[in-house]
């Protein structure tokens, strides 16, 4: 599958990105092969720790490149996207927020009670 991306800026921001660059096509496509090497790097760095410490089970790990250990991490069923993973932090601070402010109130009942 194949993503296709336009991108439209202002004639300010044009001359702006031809100050420093000669060519911006070429750019935003280097800067996006590097995001994606970046990406694949740290997905293949979680699916080798994985592997090793047994949480992925494969019959063979012979000489497997760096795309194909970021498709084994992504085909396992606890895997997370980013999206994923942002959403399930978001929720576990607001279950910790909660728990705090319980916290809180308790404490306060306890102090009022103790004032009295």
């Amino acid at each position: 599958m194949a993503h296709k991306l336009t991108i439209e800026f202002s004639d300010g921001d044009e001359l702006a990105l031809h100050h420093d660059l000669l060519d911006i096509d070429v750019w935003v496509r280097d800067m996006i092969a590097g995001k994606i090497a970046n990406c694949l790097t740290r997905m293949s760095q979680e699916a080798v720790v994985k592997l090793q410490s047994g949480d992925i089970d494969v019959k063979t790990v012979e000489a497997m490149d760096v795309g194909t250990l970021a498709l084994t991490l992504a085909a396992q069923p606890d895997y997370k996207n980013r999206a994923a993973r942002d959403e399930a932090d978001a929720k576990a601070s607001e279950a910790a927020a909660a728990v705090q402010a319980q916290l809180r109130e308790i404490a306060d009942a306890q102090a009022l009670s103790l004032q009295r």
